[in-house]
């Protein structure tokens, strides 16, 4: 921060923090205002994300209990905002806007960024984890949009979905884990 207590931060970065307030994860502009606060169901399947003042931004749910790989996304109004299809690459999944435009979300199996790019493959959306590897909060992340592609609901949706997805899939690989370690030892 600079003496007038204004971030250095660009306005286009997004803190999506991975420890909830009041029962809802606070998202933060680059100025410390509190743009979206998302709400997530038990399962991990749903999430709904309203403004700082109550009103609807986006909601958020995996399609067939999250056994399809496929997350649908809604806006203020409810009409269709986006879809993320997870493609069986655990690290890699197609973005399609309901307006148009088609992108690909992609991540690493062994860290925890990840970027959307384009058609021409160039980077539009990149967010970087704002904690260590062995946090208990590993899914807080630092978003900076790079081209004016998405709407902050947008924005909101694709970092919200990539993060359930990312914990279902980092769940699923430690009971392995835990299940083959266990499977060895007995």
């Amino acid at each position: 921060m600079d003496a007038s207590g204004r971030s250095d931060l660009p306005s286009d970065f997004l803190v999506f923090p991975d420890r909830k307030r009041h029962g809802r994860f606070p998202v933060r502009d680059a100025d410390n205002r509190v743009v979206a606060e998302i709400s997530t169901s038990w399962t991990g399947l749903s999430f709904v994300a309203v403004h700082g003042a109550g009103q609807p931004l986006c909601a958020g749910s995996a399609q067939a209990f999250g056994l399809s790989g496929r997350w649908r996304a809604t806006g203020p109004d409810r009409a269709e905002l986006l879809s993320v299809t997870k493609s069986w690459w655990r690290s890699r999944a197609e973005l399609t806007l309901a307006r148009g435009g088609t992108f690909t979300l992609r991540g690493s199996a062994w860290r925890r960024d990840f970027a959307v790019t384009d058609a021409a493959d160039a980077t539009v959306l990149a967010a970087t984890p704002r904690t260590s590897a062995l946090s208990l909060r590993p899914y807080d992340f630092a978003v900076h949009q790079i081209q004016d592609d998405f709407s902050v609901p947008e924005i909101v949706a694709i970092v919200q979905i990539w993060r359930l997805v990312r914990k279902s899939a980092d769940a699923g690989t430690a009971g392995a884990a835990a299940a083959g370690v266990a499977a060895t030892s007995g």
